[in-house]
């Protein structure tokens, strides 16, 4: 039998998670292209570490890439109705 222990800092491994995820999504947006201008989203990331947050701003040349990057992140588009 082999038993294998870790031992950790749970503020540093919270911080390493949520950086993980952060690079993550960052990735998958800027795998994005846009078909008509054939350019890749602009992806800017922050992080608060004291706060255990961080946020992604993405910027493109156009609404079908942003649809597109939405799509890859699961982020569903608000249905605009006029009520």
């Amino acid at each position: 039998m082999v038993k294998i222990s870790f031992e950790f800092d749970k503020d540093q491994f919270r911080k390493a998670i949520l950086k993980a995820a952060q690079e993550q999504l960052a990735k998958r947006a800027r795998a994005c292209k846009c078909p008509r201008h054939r350019q890749y989203p602009e992806v800017i990331t922050t992080s608060e570490p004291a706060s255990n947050r961080f946020s992604l701003e993405i910027d493109g040349c156009c609404d079908v890439l942003l649809s597109q990057v939405k799509k890859k992140l699961g982020i569903q588009e608000k249905e605009e109705n006029g009520n």
